[in-house]
């Protein structure tokens, strides 16, 4: 009897994580048929292990967010964190004037921010930290307020066209999707307070819109791709072979305006074509494309304003990540794969929830 017992337990177990987590395991597997076919295999190895803390965080989260008030924890949590990151660079970066905000950043001394796009961290967390305090008291809510100005003012001065922009979007899907009828005036006075910010700044955000994209560096990325489609050249490869594929896809580097080498792809899904395959490709659309599905139809279905709210910021913050990565992102910044799989998480949770204690989500 204990034999059979313990195997009904091990058949369960199976079924609930090929049922739950099918999506991550395909992006795993990706991951590491990537990584063995890969021109440099202890390289993407090393490479890999920048999976470790997401992979943490996502059993953490999936095992401890069983309730309402735990999954509001599990999605504070993260705001918390970025918020003290927040106040601690605030300071610097308010009262230093970007002209060159590469050089200026590595001043910060901070391992979150390398590059100034590294900034869309608060694009994706701003969400999660409205959603997560909208049925809060009002002292939490002009805080998060005052949080989320913070978040704009700095993205402003870091002259990151996309976090601007991305933040802004964020916050207005979680207005819309909580109060409809807000969400113009507020997209409306988030540009106005931008475009003030930004005059105080000599208009170097504005000047900065015009700038033209990085499409060889695309077209590169695709080059790669092509002569490496199932399984691409290999994780965290993109910066070593970056000049040989430019010349492949018919660049001459003298002629071009940036000669420098290029760390990405500036862009999360041509980089997962380059470096890992159409494989690849295909298991960060599920990862992403299963999530953001999933807690929109959660959405549908809730009625507390507590839950409807949380899931409005983790619905938002998956738009955002995922829009993000189309210009920029890349894995090989820890903060793009702890988020990646924390908002993975974050849907998964939710939907056990909602399967295992639907009461939640109507108190």
């Amino acid at each position: 009897m204990g034999a059979i017992k313990l195997g009904g337990e091990i058949k369960t177990a199976i079924v609930d994580l090929l049922r739950y987590h099918w999506a991550l395991l395909l992006f795993l597997f990706a991951a590491l048929c990537a990584t063995v076919f890969s021109v440099d295999c202890r390289q993407s190895m090393h490479v890999q292990l920048s999976l470790l803390p997401g992979l943490i965080a996502y059993v953490v989260i999936t095992t401890f967010a069983d309730t309402k008030n735990r999954l509001r924890i599990a999605s504070f949590a993260l705001s918390i964190i970025v918020f003290f990151t927040v106040v601690y660079i605030a300071p610097q970066v308010i009262t230093t004037r970007m002209d060159n905000p590469v050089a200026q950043l590595k001043l910060l001394g901070n391992a979150l921010f390398v590059a100034p796009n590294d900034i869309l961290v608060f694009s994706v967390v701003a969400p999660l930290a409205l959603g997560a305090t909208w049925a809060s008291g009002w002292w939490l809510r002009a805080l998060t307020a005052v949080y989320l100005l913070l978040m704009l003012v700095i993205s402003v001065n870091m002259q990151s066209r996309q976090a601007v922009l991305l933040l802004l979007l964020g916050l207005v899907i979680v207005i819309a999707l909580m109060r409809p009828r807000w969400a113009i005036p507020a997209l409306l006075a988030g540009c106005a307070f931008c475009v003030v910010i930004d005059g105080l700044l000599d208009w170097h955000l504005i000047h900065k819109i015009f700038l033209f994209p990085r499409t060889y560096v695309w077209h590169a990325a695709w080059t790669m791709f092509t002569d490496s489609p199932l399984t691409g050249q290999g994780p965290g490869l993109f910066k070593d072979i970056y000049f040989t594929f430019l010349a492949k896809a018919g660049y001459v580097l003298g002629d071009l305006s940036d000669r420098r080498g290029m760390l990405w792809a500036h862009s999360l899904y041509l980089e997962q074509l380059a470096e890992r395959g159409i494989l690849g490709f295909i298991a960060l659309l599920s990862v992403l494309g299963v999530s953001i599905y999933k807690v929109g139809c959660l959405l549908r279905g809730a009625v507390s304003e507590s839950m409807r709210s949380m899931l409005a910021g983790v619905f938002s913050a998956l738009v955002v990540f995922a829009v993000a990565g189309v210009a920029e992102t890349t894995l090989s910044r820890i903060w793009v794969t702890i988020f990646l799989l924390v908002l993975s998480a974050l849907s998964v949770a939710s939907v056990r929830l909602s399967q295992r204690n639907s009461s939640e989500f109507l108190d």
